[in-house]
C-alpha cells in the first residue's frame, strides 16, 4: 500500500505546453507537481542515480544549532509507483530536519511539493532545475545528464570506461572528475570529424591510461586538455605508441607534468593545459630525426 500523504492544496493548473510520458508542463519546461501535501520524513530518501551530488553532513551538522522548522520551505519529491518518496531539491534540508528532530515514531511529517508519474531521467532533470541552493557542480551535472540518458554525456562515460576509468564526483583511484575538460575535447572532435566516427578522446584517454595507469595526475584536467588538444590539431600525425613511451618516461609522471604547466604558464602565459601541450611536443619531439611535430605555439 502507498504511504499516506495529507494535500493542503492544490496548485493552480498552469496552461500545459507539452508533455513528456504523460507529465504535464508548464511553459517553463517543468513537470507540474499533482500537489502539495505532507510527506511522512521517515520515508523520502535519495537515489544517488537522480541526486548524483552526496549529502554535506558537515554543512548540516553546522546548521543544527540554528535549526528553525518554519524556514525549511517546501522540499520537492517524486512519488514513485512503488510508493517510495525520492528527494529531488531539498536533500540537505531534509537531512537537517532528520538530525534536529530526531523521530524515533516514524511520524514526523514534511510539507512538500509532490511530483508523480515521472520516470527517471525526468527525476535526474527536475534535480539540475530544482536544487536547494546549493548550485550543483559541473560533475554532478554531468552524471544528472548521464542519467537522463543524454547522448554526449553517455558518449563520454563509454569512452572512460573502455579507457579504464570512470566519472564520479568525488576523487579516487581511476576516477576523472574534469568533466568539463572531457566534453571540451569530444565536442571539439565532433565538430571537426565531420561526419566520421569522433576518436579524440578516446585516444587522449587511452594514451594517458598506457602512458601512467592511475598515478596521481594522470586524470589532471590540464593533462587530460593537453595531450587532447595535441591530438585535435595534429591528427594521424602524432604516434600513439612513440606518445605512450615518451609520456611513461616523463621524470616525476604526469604530477610532475601539471606542475611544471602551471611553472611554463606563470612565464609565457596561456593557460595550463595548452602548457601541457606545449611541455608533451617539446618531449614527444626530442631526438626525432623527422615527424617532428610543429610547435604548439
Amino acid at each position: 500500500a502507498q504511504p499516506m500523504t495529507t494535500a493542503v492544496k492544490e496548485p493552480a493548473a498552469p496552461r500545459a505546453t507539452g508533455s513528456r510520458n504523460g507529465a504535464k508542463r508548464e511553459p517553463s519546461g517543468l513537470p507540474v507537481p499533482r500537489r502539495t501535501g505532507f510527506v511522512p520524513l521517515a520515508q523520502i530518501t535519495r537515489d544517488q542515480r537522480v541526486n548524483t551530488r552526496p549529502v554535506d553532513d558537515a554543512w548540516v551538522a553546522r546548521r543544527v544549532k540554528d535549526f528553525h522548522p518554519e524556514a525549511l520551505g517546501v522540499p520537492a519529491v517524486s512519488l514513485r509507483p512503488d510508493g517510495t518518496f525520492v528527494v529531488l531539491d531539498g536533500q540537505h534540508r531534509v537531512a537537517l530536519h532528520r538530525l534536529a528532530v530526531p523521530d524515533d515514531s516514524g511520524l514526523a511529517m514534511l510539507e512538500c511539493s509532490i511530483y508523480e508519474g515521472l520516470d527517471l531521467a525526468q527525476e535526474a532533470g527536475l534535480v539540475v532545475l530544482l536544487n536547494d541552493g546549493r548550485p550543483l557542480k559541473a560533475v554532478n551535472k554531468f552524471l544528472a545528464r548521464v542519467t537522463e540518458g543524454e547522448l554526449i554525456a553517455c558518449q563520454i562515460v563509454a569512452v572512460a570506461e573502455r579507457c579504464s576509468f570512470r566519472i564520479a564526483a568525488n576523487p579516487g583511484t581511476g576516477v576523472i572528475t574534469a568533466v568539463a575538460t572531457l566534453e571540451r575535447v569530444h565536442r571539439a572532435d565532433l565538430k571537426h570529424s565531420k561526419g566520421a566516427p569522433p576518436e579524440v578522446l578516446e585516444r587522449t584517454l587511452s594514451t594517458v591510461a598506457e602512458a601512467w595507469a592511475h598515478e596521481p595526475g594522470a586524470t589532471h584536467e590540464a593533462v587530460i586538455g593537453g595531450v587532447g588538444a595535441l591530438y585535435l590539431m595534429h591528427g594521424p600525425a602524432v604516434s600513439k605508441g612513440d606518445m605512450i613511451r615518451r609520456l611513461a618516461a616523463y621524470e616525476g609522471g604526469p604530477a610532475e607534468l601539471a606542475v611544471n604547466a602551471r611553472g611554463l604558464r606563470e612565464y609565457r602565459g596561456g593557460n595550463v593545459a595548452n602548457c601541457v601541450a606545449e611541455l608533451v611536443t617539446d618531449v614527444y619531439n626530442k631526438g626525432r630525426q623527422s615527424r617532428k611535430l610543429p610547435q604548439f605555439r
